[in-house]
């Protein structure tokens, strides 16, 4: 009898790291096992079906996994949308579009724009220091915090994905070992393999604090701006966040236009920022060179511009869009530009 419960456990825990790793990509599984021979050389490609025996990573493995990725990507598109006709060396839409330059367009500046921490020093030069957010601080674990150093409020963050942040309103409420948990799991987390966003790939994770921003009513509002081929088009107004996020875009001028995607409409008029020819002139000197680009900024009560980041794959390329047809407008703004596939 004992030995059957012990058959039985055995049998559950198998099950369960199955179905851990179903969860993961052959992409994934490739690019980590990638790494791993680049600090161990005798690491080896063992023999099964995605592989063949004993293949060091030459140009004609690093060959593979890019295509491995690239039908990994396509898989991972069409059972998120359900779009049967998908062609990424094809795409009309924005979604599509998103997912070719996803594969395709990727260079070390791109990572580097992409990291929370290092794209402070790109900010700097191209408009200046007083656009960032203070720092309070960057490490490379969180034991390595002194949070007796940190103010009241603060927003602890990591630099390699999104929504990776903690936004402490009271120091004396935080609770440091659930702090440490969930950013634990986030430093273990490539973001890239989220959605296939190679940007995210070669970026180091790290933790910084930043100094905590509100406007007086206790939001924050976040201006999107959405630029192609370096030239801004329109932009996203985000607010009520604490309550159910809304949304809004306006035009360069200012008038309110008829599109959204995924989340609520805000009804309501936002006031035109006192300084939006600056935001859009900000905006536009940040863009140059990229095919398409999110630059999102915060704009608080006394008209400050604080940078908040740029994003080159907004909503992993899965906008639902309303109306549809703006996925297709949008979509012939992108001007794709050659290839550069992601770099192993």
């Amino acid at each position: 009898m004992r030995n059957r419960s012990i058959l039985i456990f055995i049998f559950i825990i198998i099950k369960l790291i199955c179905s851990v790793e179903s969860k993961i990509s052959k992409c994934e599984r490739l690019i980590k096992r990638y790494h791993l021979q680049k600090t161990n050389s005798t690491i080896e490609y063992y023999n099964n079906k995605d592989y063949n025996s004993n293949l060091t990573c030459n140009e004609k493995c690093k060959s593979h996994i890019f295509k491995v990725c690239k039908k990994d990507l396509i898989k991972w598109y069409k059972l998120k949308t359900k779009s049967k006709n998908f062609d990424i060396e094809n795409p009309k839409t924005y979604n599509e579009k998103i997912q070719w330059l996803k594969l395709y367009d990727n260079y070390p500046l791109k990572t580097q724009i992409t990291d929370k921490y290092l794209v402070r020093g790109w900010i700097k030069e191209k408009i200046g220091e007083k656009y960032l957010i203070p720092l309070l601080g960057v490490w490379d674990s969180f034991d390595e915090i002194n949070f007796d150093l940190l103010p009241n409020q603060f927003v602890l963050k990591t630099n390699h994905g999104s929504h990776f942040n903690i936004i402490v309103k009271n120091k004396s409420t935080l609770n440091i070992e659930e702090a440490k948990k969930k950013i634990n799991k986030w430093m273990k987390t490539n973001f890239a393999f989220n959605g296939f966003q190679f940007q995210y790939l070669e970026i180091k994770p790290k933790i910084i604090a930043e100094k905590y921003i509100e406007n007086i009513n206790g939001d924050v509002y976040d201006y999107k701006v959405f630029c192609f081929n370096g030239k801004a088009e329109s932009i996203l107004v985000i607010n009520d966040r604490k309550t159910k996020l809304k949304m809004s875009f306006y035009d360069l001028n200012w008038n309110k236009l008829d599109y959204i995607y995924s989340f609520s409409l805000n009804k309501e008029i936002v006031p035109k920022p006192k300084n939006l020819n600056l935001l859009i002139e900000l905006a536009e000197k940040l863009a140059e060179g990229f095919s398409h680009v999110r630059v999102d900024f915060y704009i608080l009560n006394d008209s400050t511009i604080k940078f908040g980041e740029m994003t080159f794959s907004s909503m992993n390329g899965r906008c639902r869009w309303k109306p549809i047809q703006q996925d297709k407008i949008f979509g012939d703004l992108i001007k794709l530009p050659s290839k550069k596939p992601f770099i192993l």
